[in-house]
């Protein structure tokens, strides 16, 4: 292997002993075959979280930060609003706001990193940008769609053509469907209820917090009163 610090989150690799830090089957992180901490003690979702988290821990290590510094410091991190932000989180349900979504790489990344059996949320202004991974990872994981916005029909018709066989339903305003889309949720006793617009907020917001800001308004307006 080429020289400098290398990291895997595949602990199935049989080039695994060749890496300096990865992720065990158990989810520790380890350094040359010793575990350091939980990867647990990051409070964010997805893979690509905790491959940023194995770089930052080889960082820290190479300045001399024990794994237990390391840990510590990882309780005081604040999760980023807008971006696979759980805003409402009850033993059978929650709700994560990744209005950051803009476009379809985005998404994808966001859906991907989450279990299967979700209800996801998605609207407004559609970019250009290839929608077939987006759309084969809706196929995979989600249980159900709601579409509003500028490009809900253009929405929908990406995901006929894909195969989407759950339901699909097309509200004007995000305010019209999320009271809906939380029955919906519990009707079919799924647990995870996704804002991910795939698209800009430019249609009917000044921007991707305004618009994330205004979903976790209705939010709590349906669930947390």
């Amino acid at each position: 292997m080429l020289k400098g610090i290398w990291v895997s989150l595949d602990y199935k690799n049989k080039t695994i002993e060749d890496c300096d830090f990865w992720l065990d089957e158990k989810g520790y992180i380890v350094e040359k075959g010793i575990a350091l901490f939980h990867s647990d003690a990051l409070k964010l979702k997805g893979k690509h979280n905790i491959l940023n988290l194995l770089l930052a821990t080889a960082a820290a290590r190479k300045i001399g930060l024990t794994g237990k510094k390391i840990k510590n410091s990882l309780k005081t991190y604040k999760q980023l609003p807008h971006r696979l932000e759980t805003i409402y989180s009850a033993k059978n349900l929650e709700v994560i706001n990744d209005s950051k979504a803009t476009n379809f790489d985005s998404s994808f990344s966001g859906i991907n990193s989450l279990d299967k059996g979700q209800i996801i949320i998605i609207g407004g202004r559609i970019k250009k940008g290839d929608s077939k991974l987006w759309s084969s990872i809706i196929l995979e994981k989600c249980k159900g769609v709601f579409l509003y916005g500028e490009s809900s029909k253009e929405l929908k018709r990406i995901l006929l053509k894909a195969g989407f066989m759950e339901d699909i339903f097309i509200h004007n305003e995000l305010k019209d469907l999320i009271p809906i889309a939380i029955k919906y949720l519990k009707k079919r006793k799924l647990k995870i209820l996704l804002f991910s617009p795939a698209c800009s907020s430019f249609d009917q917001f000044k921007d991707y917090e305004e618009r994330g800001n205004y979903f976790k308004l209705l939010v709590k307006k349906y669930l947390c009163n």
